[in-house]
């Protein structure tokens, strides 16, 4: 499965633009970024700027606070990004 990605600086300079624009649109947009990507082409990306082999490993849903905790983040920190 593909996904579409954008840079969160892409959205910030894209909601700023939308929020000083003189004739208010109301409507819905959808942003996305250039391409989908699938999780085969981030681990390539992975692998080509460390410059190592990356191994792509799923990790369940109910492993994902532990797996956050583990890699760094705050208890609190790792709740919080799940509710993204």
């Amino acid at each position: 499965m593909k996904l579409p990605m954008i840079a969160p600086p892409d959205v910030a300079e894209f909601l700023s633009d939308l929020m000083i624009c003189e004739t208010p649109l109301e409507r819905i947009y959808e942003v996305t970024g250039p391409r989908a990507y699938s999780s085969s082409d981030i681990t390539k990306v992975f692998e080509d700027v460390l410059n190592r082999n990356v191994t792509l490993q799923q990790v369940l849903p109910e492993e994902w606070e532990s797996t956050l905790v583990q890699a760094g983040f705050s208890k609190d920190g790792a709740k919080k990004i799940l509710y993204l």
